[in-house]
């Protein structure tokens, strides 16, 4: 993957395709590759003329991977985005996130929502007290400890799930602690969104513990529109047609020309 220099970190990023661009941003502890490749994706959206450009966020994938919570925060990871469209020339494009990739762009709906055609908000929702808990529970995971003892049985498994996903796929967990450590799912990243006037998807499973509430994010953004897919968890809500076709027609009504 060809990669760009963004205040002093390399971040990696793969273009296919012709046409209106899309930007793609992966998951926590996931990649382009494991989140957009590997799925089909990328081919779905090139072959739909679409430009179609995936990112590995900083600390992921083949991107560097700093370690201290400073090489994340204060909206570096959002400056890495926009640095990237500037890399490439786009003044703008549609967007698809997933997970972490959806709340990344919330702060830039809100702040520099020109650069945006529209939006789609995968696997995400407004933070909840539980959802906030459960991200720690991860962070002790990924360094080296158990969850606390107060944790819900359910979190610590999902805690210790996402530590070994994360191990398979050949990830730095001090590197994503400090993306964690940043405040990835922070209680102000609804600011700023009543002024949005994109064209948003937010689109989640319903028995999704890890998004967060998605009919509130939704209600935040004025206009949104919200996909709630029965029976599907924060894994399997990906692999639904649902999910797939939701997102392909909200692309080809509001998507850039």
């Amino acid at each position: 993957m060809p990669y760009f220099e963004s205040n002093g970190t390399r971040i990696s990023y793969t273009v296919d395709g012709e046409g209106p661009p899309i930007l793609l941003v992966h998951g926590f502890a996931s990649s382009c590759r494991g989140n957009w490749r590997e799925t089909g994706w990328i081919d779905t959206l090139a072959s739909r003329g679409r430009r179609v450009i995936g990112v590995d966020c900083r600390g992921h994938g083949e991107s560097d991977r700093p370690h201290g919570v400073e090489h994340y925060s204060g909206g570096a990871m959002q400056r890495d985005l926009l640095g990237l469209l500037e890399h490439l020339g786009i003044d703008r494009t549609d967007y698809l996130g997933y997970s972490m990739g959806s709340w990344m762009v919330l702060p830039l709906l809100a702040e520099h929502g020109s650069r945006f055609g529209c939006a789609v908000l995968g696997g995400a929702g407004a933070p909840l007290p539980e959802t906030r808990a459960m991200h720690q529970a991860i962070l002790a995971a990924f360094e080296g400890g158990e969850p606390p003892s107060e944790v819900p049985p359910l979190d610590r498994t999902i805690a210790r799930a996402f530590r070994a996903f994360a191990e398979s796929t050949g990830n730095d967990l001090e590197a994503l602690s400090g993306v964690l450590r940043s405040g990835v799912l922070s209680a102000d990243m609804l600011n700023g969104l009543e002024e949005c006037e994109r064209p948003v998807l937010v689109i989640a499973g319903d028995n999704d513990t890890i998004a967060g509430d998605a009919p509130a994010l939704s209600e935040a953004i004025p206009g949104s529109q919200l996909v709630h897919i029965a029976g599907t968890d924060h894994l399997s809500t990906l692999k639904t047609d649902i999910f797939r076709d939701s997102i392909l027609a909200f692309l080809e009504k509001y998507g850039l020309a």
